[in-house]
């Protein structure tokens, strides 16, 4: 009896040893760039000599890289160490006789888990280069995202797991498939989740015109963002609770995640400018009873996309795409193209309807307008942007193929020429003198062939500063999906402008815009002669 009251006394003091004797906190050096600041558990912490005091309650903790200009690192610094202190634990083994070592074993086996019985690291060295967050400035165009999707072979979806933060540094855990099925059909799927991700940073960070004005929707003002998710691994380390009291048994851990995104910038009428495939990673992500971070597997996945859409947007393609508020040299170096004159030109809104045109595309329809005898036509470029096949098909039914001459993406014009001769065209104004309330009449193929050549009355509504320093033409005129690239005409049937665009939605009508005739002569250098 004796005896047991003697290694009870001594556990008593000796079992508790790390928990009684070690500091509240421990100094830990987190290397990194001195122009870095170490956030842990969302608080700037207490420093000496370069070192940081970690509280020591066996709990996980966050760490956060912070400088300005630069996306946010995030690392875990986990207890992993016993304490030195720790071993006296077993200090009354050598002192008791052996017949009750395995009492005394029990007794130390269990009682000194206490909150400061482990350690963590010295050191940390978390020295990565962080990424610049690109600067936006007004001179800078505006970036919308077009499409985001997830498009992951089943086998390139894979959950890692691991039991042991060690083992999770070394790589070592057990893979299995996301989706554990027979079927072998890829993951497709349109995510709005990575969707908003993206909307919200390119928001935050002013790419996205919040002020929602109008006129700055232009070739010139805005550019478009796809992103293709093809692989994605997630890397979980679920531990147990290392603040055991026998009583409870919850989880902690971290996460990170490692993706491949296919990046496309697009340009304002959605044709591809370059591609660049991103393998991206991101911090660690911790997760336990109390985090802040109420889904980590999802805030992980949110960094690695952020981390890839910076990557790619300090791309230098990117860059000279993002500076350049300029149509493309050829477009500034057009040689001039003389169209023959004729003796007959349309003379009033019924022969408009004679040489007015559908373009017939493989993605749809829409208008145009004879503008020479030998076959020259006039159109929008957003109507034949990207088609491989472009048909003109005329008021008497014969339709054409179609060869693009020449464009002007920065306002949206295209001539097309097809193998025909004496063929009645329009007049078009080269005055730049507009005035409001002037009667006019639209001719094009609103939203079915069916309805081709439709005429539509209206008067000029009002003349409207565009983003790219042109004018455009605001009409309270009937205007539907396929009257783009029709004309705008007198009722002596002369061109006043070309049906560009119209608004839309709950409570809008009677709001379509054109582009002045006299733009033809200029951005696309035509005369006549």
């Amino acid at each position: 009896m004796k005896k047991i009251i003697y290694i009870l006394f001594l556990s008593s003091f000796f079992t508790s040893c790390a928990t009684i004797l070690n500091g509240k906190y421990q100094l830990v050096e987190i290397k990194t760039n001195p122009k870095t600041e170490v956030i842990i558990e969302g608080e700037k912490p207490r420093s000496k000599n370069g070192k940081f005091y970690v509280k020591r309650d066996s709990e996980i903790k966050q760490v956060e890289l912070v400088r300005e200009g630069y996306k946010s690192q995030y690392e875990i610094i986990a207890p992993s160490k016993k304490s030195p202190l720790y071993y006296l634990t077993w200090m009354p083994v050598a002192l008791t006789p052996i017949n009750i070592n395995f009492i005394y074993f029990l007794i130390a086996g269990v009682y000194d888990i206490g909150p400061k019985s482990k350690n963590y690291d010295k050191s940390y060295s978390f020295e990565h280069n962080l990424i610049s967050i690109p600067e936006k400035d007004t001179l800078l165009k505006q970036l919308s995202l077009n499409n985001v999707a997830i498009d992951v072979k089943s086998e390139d979806f894979i959950i890692n797991y691991s039991n042991s933060y060690k083992k999770f540094l070394k790589g070592e855990y057990k893979s299995k498939k996301a989706f554990d099925n027979d079927e072998e059909d890829d993951l497709i799927i349109e995510n709005t989740i990575f969707s908003e991700v993206l909307n919200q940073l390119l928001e935050e960070k002013g790419y996205i015109d919040t002020t929602k004005t109008l006129f700055k929707t232009n070739y010139a003002n805005n550019l478009y963002l796809d992103a293709k998710v093809t692989k994605c691994i997630i890397n979980v380390a679920q531990l147990k609770d290392p603040n055991l009291y026998l009583i409870h048994s919850s989880e902690c851990g971290f996460t990170n995640s490692k993706i491949n995104i296919k990046w496309r910038l697009l340009n304002y009428y959605k044709e591809p400018l370059y591609t660049y495939d991103i393998q991206s990673s991101s911090g660690d992500i911790m997760f336990s009873r109390g985090s802040e971070i109420l889904n980590p597997v999802t805030f992980a996945v949110k960094d690695a996309i952020e981390n890839s859409l910076f990557e790619f947007m300090n791309n230098k393609e990117f860059i000279t795409a993002f500076k350049n508020k300029f149509s493309e040299n050829q477009e500034k170096n057009y040689e001039n193209i003389i169209i023959p004159k004729t003796n007959l030109y349309v003379k009033n809104v019924s022969e408009a309807v004679k040489s007015s045109v559908t373009i017939k595309t493989e993605r749809g329809h829409g208008s145009g307008f004879i503008i020479g005898p030998n076959g020259y036509i006039l159109t929008n470029y957003h109507v034949i942007t990207g088609q491989n096949s472009i048909s003109v098909i005329l008021n008497n039914g014969n339709s054409y193929e179609a060869q693009l001459i020449r464009s002007s993406r920065e306002i949206d014009l295209a001539l097309l020429k097809i193998n025909e001769k004496e063929l009645i065209p329009f007049e078009i104004s080269s005055s730049k003198n507009i005035e409001l309330a002037t009667e006019i009449y639209a001719v094009g193929t609103p939203n079915s062939e069916d309805l081709a050549q439709t005429i539509s009355k209206g008067i000029i509504s009002g003349i409207r500063k565009s983003g790219n320093s042109s004018r455009l033409i605001q009409t309270d005129a009937s205007i539907n999906a396929g009257n783009s690239g029709g004309a705008i005409v007198s009722k002596d049937g002369l061109v006043l402008g070309i049906v560009s665009s119209k608004l839309s939605g709950y409570g809008i009508e009677g709001v379509a815009f054109g582009i002045p005739a006299y733009e033809i002569f200029d951005k696309l250098k035509i005369s006549f002669d």
